[in-house]
């Protein structure tokens, strides 16, 4: 995921092409949860659908 929202160029960016893609609201810090160090307590699993958005983008 971190690969991704490089390619869109920011986690504000990748969460606008999300946003846009699934009409879903999606804030940037549900991104950086998504990117953080697994061990951090405020790590989440990113969902398979927000990595196939991006993919489909950027791929």
């Amino acid at each position: 995921m971190k690969e991704l929202c490089a390619l869109a160029g920011s986690y504000s960016a990748a969460a606008a092409l999300i946003q846009e893609e699934t009409r879903r609201p999606l804030s940037v810090d549900a991104i950086k949860s998504w990117t953080c160090d697994p061990t951090a307590k405020r790590a989440r699993t990113c969902p398979d659908w927000a990595i196939e958005v991006l993919e489909r983008r950027f791929r």
